[in-house]
């Protein structure tokens, strides 16, 4: 198949082939039928997807439709104008629903079958379905090969749509390798926003390539603002490598233990507007990330325990933090939110009953989100209830978990109406995972519209 977009055609079984069942998510309520069922089109809704409840599983039904539709592609696709089109894709983009661990991995498979339909269709599914990639095998054997065949301005085309590219799990490549896979992304996909990284064992980048990063990019301005470090070794500079060779960062994101080495003679330029640790690092590694950020710094994750020197070191940049996220709380944790003085959001997990928030909260907090991963017949929301009737700048709580089996859950949904606080319940309970996007308002929000903030 050689077509426009033939590339992409012969590659989909390699690149984007379905790995597991179909994602029965909702989405927001966008029914595919609405316009196939238009008189105009003179389509009658196949039985297959009428059959499909509307609620639950709606992205069964666009599915089953958009499959369906291939085969009547000739008739129907001409009659829909191209202004639907991308509302469609934006309702099924995503494969998961908001408040799973995936929820914002996309539904590759629909994209696929969409993108397949005609040439109408064709353009804006491919596009969508390449805003987020995996770094695998199969994907740098088809895209970060040698450049050297008819289709090597189809392919760069195509990974001109590319912002979001994420190494897998058991990537099992050497860090040199990892380190000539990024030069290659950054140097085809000139749009790419984020970077996902993940490197086995102990070694960094050698020299030879870091200086390829480094002249990369001082070649050019790079769009590069997230790097999310999922995996190294506990010795390994890698993170402090990749920091350095890309003053652009904006959104850092460290998932792994690193250890206390820290060469000499490494500068850091980068200017972080977030800043998400899951595990706590070496004090001079938290000072060298953080030393040119004191004005910019306005996300700020923490999800070990804080300890007094981390505060200590936290203390300059805490007046710029809008948003503030503890996945662990105790007396230094308190201290921290008492230090964000122009704080607007707060997600805390569990319900911080030993170690109480302090008695006045930042007047400028104005949305709270809470994460019960699992309760007990023990557990309260009592002093979550006390911040809603007291803290009358309090606007929105977001609850993730079981909430609605605790006990005094009446009496916290109660003191929300009667003071206008707007409540959000759901039901998966898993820690937030939010686009690296800069807000204007928090909580930030599950959107295609984000990869817009990424251009």
């Amino acid at each position: 198949m050689r077509s426009r977009h033939g590339v992409v055609c012969s590659l989909h079984d390699s690149l984007f082939s379905a790995t597991g069942p179909v994602s029965r998510s909702c989405g927001t309520g966008f029914s595919f039928l609405s316009f196939a069922s238009n008189p105009q089109h003179q389509f009658e809704v196949p039985a297959q997807a009428r059959a499909l409840p509307a609620t639950r599983h709606c992205k069964q039904k666009l599915i089953v439709f958009s499959q369906l539709l291939a085969g009547y592609s000739c008739n129907i696709m001409p009659d829909l104008t191209e202004d639907l089109i991308p509302l469609v894709l934006r309702e099924l983009y995503f494969g998961h629903p908001v408040g799973s661990w995936n929820e914002h991995e996309p539904d590759r498979t629909t994209l696929r079958h969409l993108s397949l339909v005609n040439s109408t269709w064709n353009g804006p599914a491919q596009a969508l379905l390449l805003k987020s990639v995996l770094v695998n095998s199969k994907f740098t054997d088809a895209f970060l090969g040698p450049e050297n065949n008819d289709d090597d301005s189809s392919r760069r085309s195509l990974l001109q749509h590319v912002r979001i590219a994420t190494f897998p799990p058991l990537t099992g490549l050497p860090s040199d390798a990892s380190g000539r896979i990024i030069l290659t992304l950054l140097e085809r996909c000139t749009s790419l926003y984020e970077l996902g990284f993940r490197a086995s064992g102990p070694d960094g980048f050698s020299d030879a390539v870091v200086d390829s990063l480094r002249r990369l990019s001082e070649s050019r301005p790079l769009a590069l603002r997230s790097l999310k470090i999922y995996e190294c070794g506990l010795q390994s500079p890698a993170v402090r490598q990749l920091v350095s060779s890309f003053p652009t960062i904006e959104f850092l994101s460290i998932n792994c233990e690193v250890g206390p080495r820290l060469a000499n003679g490494i500068s850091c330029n980068v200017r972080l507007y977030e800043l998400r640790l899951t595990r706590n690092i070496p004090d001079d590694l938290l000072r060298w990330l953080l030393q040119s950020s004191q004005d910019t710094l306005q996300v700020l994750e923490l999800r070990d325990v804080p300890g007094r020197k981390m505060l200590n070191i936290l203390k300059p940049y805490c007046n710029t933090v809008r948003s503030l996220r503890l996945m662990t709380f105790n007396l230094t944790s308190s201290e921290i939110v008492n230090h964000c003085q122009n704080l607007e959001e707060l997600v805390m997990m569990g319900i911080p009953n030993v170690f109480p928030l302090p008695a006045v909260l930042p007047a400028s907090l104005h949305h709270l989100s809470i994460i019960l991963p699992n309760v007990t017949e023990r557990t309260r929301l009592r002093p979550y209830t006390k911040v809603v009737v007291s803290h009358g700048a309090l606007r929105s709580v977001r609850c993730r978990g079981p909430v609605r089996k605790v006990e005094d859950f009446p009496d916290f949904e109660e003191a929300c109406k009667v003071h206008n606080v707007a409540l959000v319940v759901e039901e998966d309970g898993v820690w937030l995972n939010e686009p690296c996007v800069k807000a204007d308002v928090f909580p930030r929000r599950r959107s295609v519209s984000n990869f817009n903030l990424m251009n």
